[in-house]
């Protein structure tokens, strides 16, 4: 009985490792703070030039660049966008952890809009 009961154990324990993503989502990994500065880093500057299209793949491969980093990858990207928040001028901390603050006092605001992405509408059939 013991013998069956760790059998089934260490296949469940095996599933889940082989399954296992370090990155489930930048909202549930990353602080508000780092995510600001991740989403700038990987956007780059030529994202307001991009058309719809151009954006929605970019945001594609983005998904897809965090979602496969390992464990090791996300804490030395964690420990990267800590090390760059620390060096920003005081004045743009305070406008960004205001704007941050902004939007956790007012939910209701947002909580109104479509919550479906724009590059729904772009997918081909």
């Amino acid at each position: 009985m013991k013998a069956i009961t760790f059998a089934i154990c260490a296949a469940t324990v095996l599933v889940s490792a082989a399954g296992y993503s370090a990155a489930g989502s930048l909202r549930h990994e990353l602080t508000p703070e780092e995510r600001l500065i991740y989403m700038q880093q990987v956007r780059g500057r030529d994202w307001a030039a991009m058309n719809l299209q151009q954006r929605c793949a970019r945001r594609q491969q983005m998904r897809a660049q965090f979602a496969s980093m390992s464990p090791a990858d996300l804490q030395k990207l964690k420990q990267e966008l800590d090390s760059r928040w620390q060096k920003m001028p005081t004045a743009e901390r305070q406008r960004i952890e205001q704007r941050i603050a902004d939007r956790r006092a007012h939910p209701a605001e947002r909580s109104g809009r479509a919550h479906r992405s724009p590059c729904a509408e772009t997918s081909t059939p």
